[in-house]
């Protein structure tokens, strides 16, 4: 689930002897935009690299990733504390580098909000279309819980996101993208099939929607600290809150979207409900 749209990733891996991983997409539009982004990263060292478009071959859609051999050592920054810094400065890292890159290159044209003035501009959009999805479906969630969130975060988001400097936003920066480089010795990032051009901050709030046991810990202040140390940076609590928000508007949206037309997707995306209910009734927000 991400909001631009990017379903879930199907690699396979090539017989080519460089080691490489094909990544399979639903549409052409959506290969192109992980190719845009891995253009913007490309010399930082903090990517995988791209091997290939897949144009020669008419009607494909899929990029050719260069194949990490991370066996089992994928990063774990729930339970390990150095992981938790090496997460945070690793995506700080993303955020300077592709924060310099755009200064220099102008933003390619992936990004989602072209037609908008802004991305404050771009938020708003979105969250008129989420509630208005929302109010017309049913979810087992109180309306007035609902209503409060999006109150909250329309009246926030001027004073949340202001300062924003254009940034590559992963959109899925989480664990299961981040893995050790064996021949660098560093860890890598992958899966850019959800980016965004925009707030660096947004993949903060990620952080929390994808791992409530951080919220308000040493962990999250941990992992806060190498971001705002990486990316040259501050970040505030509140912030990273509001962006969580948004995560769990923007699940609760695509759970009952697809719950439209396949049945069971309501109880499949019960894990996504019960986290984003969790995060919308945090006592301590912004």
């Amino acid at each position: 689930m991400s909001w631009s749209g990017a379903d879930v990733t199907y690699y396979k891996r090539t017989d080519c002897s460089r080691g490489i991983i094909r990544k399979r997409y639903s549409s052409v539009e959506k290969k192109e935009r992980e190719r845009h982004a891995y253009a913007v990263m490309a010399g930082s060292g903090l990517t995988p690299a791209l091997c290939g478009s897949g144009e020669e071959h008419t009607g494909s859609a899929y990029n050719d990733i260069e194949a990490l051999e991370s066996s089992d050592c994928i990063l774990d920054f729930v339970v390990n504390a150095q992981h938790r810094v090496d997460a945070g400065a690793l995506l700080g890292r993303v955020t300077a580098y592709s924060r310099a890159y755009l200064a220099v290159q102008g933003v390619p044209h992936f990004t989602l909000f072209q037609r908008s003035c802004s991305w404050p501009d771009f938020l708003k959009n979105k969250m008129d279309g989420w509630e208005r999805n929302i109010t017309t479906l049913y979810a087992d969630i109180p309306d007035g819980l609902l209503k409060a969130a999006f109150r909250r975060c329309q009246r926030a988001v001027d004073m949340m996101t202001r300062g924003y400097e254009l940034s590559l936003i992963h959109g899925d920066y989480t664990q299961q993208n981040i893995l050790w480089d064996t021949e660098q010795n560093a860890w890598k990032v992958i899966d850019f099939g959800a980016a965004l051009i925009g707030d660096a901050r947004f993949d903060l709030g990620k952080i929390i929607w994808v791992n409530g046991s951080l919220e308000d810990s040493n962990a999250l202040k941990c992992f806060m600290r190498a971001w705002e140390k990486s990316a040259y940076r501050e970040v505030y609590y509140e912030q990273m809150m509001f962006y969580a928000h948004l995560h769990a508007l923007a699940a609760i949206d695509w759970v009952l979207r697809q719950s439209v037309h396949d049945q069971n997707a309501l109880t499949r995306g019960a894990d996504f409900l019960r986290r984003a209910v969790h995060v919308l009734r945090c006592a301590r927000s912004f």
